[in-house]
């Protein structure tokens, strides 16, 4: 190499990684180290069953993100024809209808970290599909234990 300047910075820059990963697993314990598992009873104790007064916990939310997703936007579907729909058809009345995908993820507050409504190829109306972007940005579910992915196709009119 030519140029000792790049020897240099490529030697420095391999010196710090190794000291950064060094000194970065220093502090954890080496798996000869580790605790052994807690061991589990032989015997599982039971538990007894919920009173009246107190209902069951459901592990997870009673109705799952796609159908929650559905029912929002059925719900807002007028809304959604009066803006994006209506005026798109003014213009060009062909073609009678517009297939679309909107996929995303939900984050655990219920509001959409990120997604985007897809245009199905010869199926949708592009203004349709960037109308329905800007509408459906402002959508709100309840909120879930963890992020969770969903993926709606729905269609217009």
């Amino acid at each position: 190499m030519k140029n000792p300047e790049i020897v240099l910075a490529i030697l420095g820059a391999g010196a710090l990684i190794g000291a950064g990963i060094f000194f970065g697993l220093r502090g954890q314990p080496r798996a000869a180290e580790a605790p052994p598992p807690a061991a589990s009873p032989a015997v599982t104790p039971r538990r007894a069953p919920p009173s009246p007064a107190q209902p069951a916990s459901a592990p997870g939310p009673a109705v799952s993100a796609q159908e929650e997703l559905r029912a929002e936007v059925e719900r807002r579907r007028s809304a959604l024809l009066k803006a994006c729909w209506e005026p798109a058809v003014a213009k060009n009345p062909e073609p009678r209808s517009s297939e679309q995908v909107w996929n995303g993820t939900i984050g655990p507050e219920g509001t959409p970290l990120a997604f985007s409504v897809q245009e199905l190829r010869g199926k949708s109306r592009p203004e349709v599909v960037s109308c329905l972007q800007d509408q459906l940005a402002s959508l709100r579910l309840s909120p879930r234990p963890t992020a969770t992915f969903v993926e709606l196709p729905f269609k217009l009119p």
